[in-house]
């Protein structure tokens, strides 16, 4: 018997996973992973229809590997292996419960390595000992002819070092923990009078003070340095358009709910004010999406002038050097302006909480926007304060 289960995984990539069983014919059940629906159920159909008559298709036959659980069990019995390896090594038959010796080929290897770093976050030492445990299990099946080759073998030197891809996805994963979002508060001060802070006002405030800077005093100071006044002019402009640039950066973020990366690194090209959207053509899980301008959003893109072509912003390509220096830059700016544990990133969260809370849009449509491939992965970024359910209720 042939059952077909749909899966997903976190990216929102769906899969279908087929489970192929018969005790008399295959004795143990045999998994096949489809990336296509249609094939998946085809797949099934034949070979129930096969099973029926007696007989196991042949393309069924290529897949029926080495039970790898037994494999190990023999490896850890007539091989000694010391107690680390062996802790290792069934550790990793519990990450990859379906997995078959046949299955181990190299892009298998590459996303054992990828998969320790993202989900399991252990430092390079650990990848090093866990790929080694896995290795050496791996030889000695090729050695007794249960598999042809060692993959692990062939991975790059510094294959244990987090790229920047890697440490961008799991410092991803850390901000999605996170609930920290603009707040409202008061406070009683020195006079005993109480107080009411808004952390939104306080950044608007110190971002308007960031683009008040005394133009004249620069002037003249560079002029007693010897600047020519085309060096002057040039250094001014390029100083009023990153001051600019941080209040557009920060009026996006918070109407349009785009990741830090999606912002810095726009196009002119990517801003169509006519028709009220922003075309983002690299996105964090390599989907192309549009993004709705909100009106506050609309006014701002205008009044920072959008022209046909070149980058919006001042800071260079989209890689991690510029997303480090940009959020320690917003990191200093909201620390300035008197918020605790702030980061550009939550902005993220604020927007999102903000499309439930302020507008009717569904699930759906607010996930189109944000780009959240699941409902579950939109729902760590929608936290909605207890108060601001109260008006809802009955």
């Amino acid at each position: 018997m042939a059952t077909v289960t749909e899966k997903e995984n976190k990216q929102g990539e769906k899969s279908w996973q087929v489970r192929f069983s018969n005790k008399k014919l295959l004795g143990k059940p045999v998994y096949i992973t489809y990336y296509n629906e249609k094939e998946a159920w085809a797949s099934a159909r034949e070979a129930d229809d096969c099973f029926a008559r007696g007989i196991v298709p042949e393309w069924l036959k290529d897949t029926i590997g080495i039970d790898i659980e037994e494999a190990v069990d023999d490896y850890v019995a007539k091989t000694p292996v010391n107690k680390d390896d062996v802790s290792k090594l069934y550790t990793f038959l519990d990450d990859y419960p379906t997995l078959q010796l046949k299955d181990i080929n190299f892009p298998f290897a590459e996303r054992f390595i990828t998969e320790l770093k993202r989900k399991r976050h252990i430092k390079p030492g650990t990848i090093r000992k866990y790929k080694g445990a896995v290795s050496r299990f791996v030889d000695w099946a090729v050695r007794h002819e249960h598999m042809e080759s060692n993959p692990f073998d062939h991975l790059p030197k510094g294959y244990a070092t987090y790229t920047d891809a890697d440490l961008e996805y799991v410092q991803e994963l850390k901000d999605e923990e996170r609930d920290r979002r603009l707040e409202v508060y008061e406070i009683i001060d020195e006079k005993g009078k109480t107080r009411t802070i808004d952390e939104e006002v306080l950044i608007r405030k110190a971002l308007a003070e960031k683009n008040d800077f005394d133009r004249e005093k620069i002037r003249q100071r560079k002029e007693k340095a010897g600047w020519t006044k085309k060096q002057i002019d040039d250094h001014i402009q390029a100083l009023d358009w990153e001051a600019r640039s941080l209040c557009l950066m920060f009026e996006l973020a918070l109407e349009s709910a785009m990741r830090m990366a999606e912002i810095y690194s726009l196009s002119h090209s990517q801003v169509d004010l006519e028709k009220r959207t922003i075309f983002l053509d690299e996105t964090k899980n390599g989907d192309k999406r549009q993004v709705p301008i909100t009106s506050i959003a609309l006014i701002a893109l205008k009044d920072f002038g959008i022209r046909r072509s070149g980058p919006v912003f001042p800071w260079g390509p989209r890689d991690k050097k510029t997303g480090d220096k940009l959020s320690k830059r917003y990191n200093r700016l909201f620390k300035k302006a008197g918020l605790e544990n702030f980061r550009f990133h939550d902005l993220r969260h604020e927007a999102t909480s903000r499309f439930f809370i302020d507008t009717d849009l569904s699930t759906a449509l607010i996930m189109k926007i944000t780009g959240h491939k699941t409902p579950q992965m939109l729902a760590r970024y929608a936290n909605i304060r207890g108060s601001e359910l109260v008006d809802e209720l009955w």
